[in-house]
């Protein structure tokens, strides 16, 4: 996790975050030469007062100004829909874990290890040791294994929360009675950190999200001990 005083985004821990950190740096580019051009031409026509007769009425200048934004939408509209549709796209999964929010905890229910759940609530302070984190570590944490298409299918039993990690750029609404999904693939072994992102209640903000990748073999072991 960052820290609190951080300029610049997290930290991706997987291709298709990677993928919108890339199309986010190109889209700023385009943001960045855009305002550049604007100040120049509120700057030229304060100070010089002949600009705006030279610059009206020029069949040139108005071609350019009309076709430029239109190819700099569609430079940058190309590659949006490209990283959307791949992160929206539908994968194969080979390991599905059903997520539940609840007023103010997570159940995860690993279906395809006989319908292995459990349920995660937030460390409390008195609990912490000295390398976890307040307010954003859990008891229980959600294990992965890494390298492993994984789908997330997201739901509540009260209220509307939302599952969100985002140092995987993915963040999913809980609509009861309604189930969305997520797919993740870590990169690494490595432990991330989520929270609730919709307000559900006097304790929204104290059901955190924490999730641990770890090896295959180590999953397995993992889950032959619950």
């Amino acid at each position: 996790m960052n820290p609190w005083r951080a300029l610049f985004l997290q930290d991706m821990l997987s291709s298709s975050s990677e993928h919108l950190i890339i199309l986010h740096h190109f889209a700023m580019s385009f943001i960045v030469g855009v305002t550049i051009m604007v100040f120049f031409m509120c700057v030229a026509v304060t100070i010089s007062k002949t600009f705006v007769i030279k610059t009206t009425h020029m069949n040139m200048t108005e071609f350019l100004w009309t076709t430029t934004p239109m190819v700099v939408l569609m430079a940058m509209a190309l590659p949006t829909v490209k990283v959307l549709y791949s992160n929206e796209d539908s994968h194969w999964p080979d390991l599905t874990i059903k997520v539940m929010g609840s007023q103010w905890y997570w159940n995860y229910e690993y279906s395809d290890f006989m319908n292995l759940n459990f349920d995660s609530y937030m460390t409390q302070e008195s609990d912490l040791t000295l390398n976890s984190q307040r307010l954003l570590d859990s008891d229980n944490h959600v294990i992965i294994p890494y390298k492993i298409m994984t789908r997330m299918m997201i739901s509540s039993s009260d209220v509307i929360h939302s599952f969100s990690l985002p140092q995987f750029s993915v963040k999913m609404d809980a609509v009861p009675g309604r189930i969305n999904q997520i797919f993740i693939m870590p990169k690494k072994p490595l432990i991330t950190y989520g929270q609730c992102s919709e307000i559900c209640g006097v304790n929204h903000s104290f059901m955190p999200i924490c999730l641990e990748a770890v090896s295959t073999s180590n999953f397995i072991n993992w889950i032959n001990k619950q």
